[in-house]
């Protein structure tokens, strides 16, 4: 009951897009190798493409989800976020 509790709270704070945690500090090696992962299955990127992707939004998946989809440069998406309290889901339908 904790994790649904727990993964709900994740999912309101919009640290979650899909079944991926997006949210994630890229602060090890590890941690950038599960982000480039992220970022792969989520935009079909190569490799090479997403690890330039998420240095360009300055280590950050969800910014950097924001940016290939919307075309938006850093900036403009961490303005967008913030509009949003950080929703990558909210951020993103509002450019369609």
């Amino acid at each position: 009951a904790l994790n649904i509790l727990s993964t709900g709270v994740m999912v309101q704070l919009g640290k979650v897009y899909g079944n991926r945690m997006v949210d994630v500090a890229v602060t090890n090696n590890k941690l950038h190798d599960r982000a480039l992962r992220i970022l792969q299955e989520l935009t079909s990127l190569s490799r090479q493409e997403c690890s330039h992707l998420l240095e360009r939004s300055g280590r950050q998946v969800k910014l950097a989800l924001l940016m290939h989809w919307t075309g938006l440069n850093r900036q403009e998406g961490e303005y967008l976020l913030s509009q949003y309290q950080g929703s990558l889901r909210a951020a993103v339908g509002s450019c369609k």
